[in-house]
């Protein structure tokens, strides 16, 4: 029995596919040319049925980005996620030790749960001005 189809995982593919059409060319070329992936694999991937995360991880390398910018490409403030995971990696990979590197990691995670939900303003509510 195949799990049920994702979504999310549907859109994202398409989103990104859409963005690098230059590059990918085609669901087809993306998965099978570029990701090395087979054809079984391919239609599993982006019908959004039994995806593993070496699937991911060889479509995301043939598009040029990592899973989670595969998987949030587009979103609101996507890229702006992306940057900040950035610099916390780089900062992570510069750390003397493990420990450290556990250390900053509750940190962030501390201060994202302490963060204030952003909410844009609903249509009948004043713009301020």
């Amino acid at each position: 029995m195949s799990e049920a189809a994702n979504p999310h995982l549907i859109h994202a593919l398409s989103r990104v596919l859409q963005r690098h059409q230059d590059r990918l060319v085609t669901k087809h070329h993306w998965a099978t040319e570029l990701a090395g992936l087979t054809e079984s694999t391919a239609r599993s991937a982006f019908s959004g049925r039994n995806v593993t995360l070496k699937t991911l991880q060889a479509l995301a390398n043939a598009a040029g980005m990592s899973v989670s910018e595969l998987l949030e490409y587009g979103e609101p403030d996507w890229e702006k996620r992306v940057r900040a995971r950035s610099m916390a990696n780089a900062i992570i990979a510069e750390l003397g030790s493990a420990e450290e590197a556990a250390q900053l990691e509750d940190v962030v995670k501390t201060a994202r749960r302490r963060a204030p939900k952003r909410r844009a303003p609903a249509a009948s509510e004043p713009s301020g001005e």
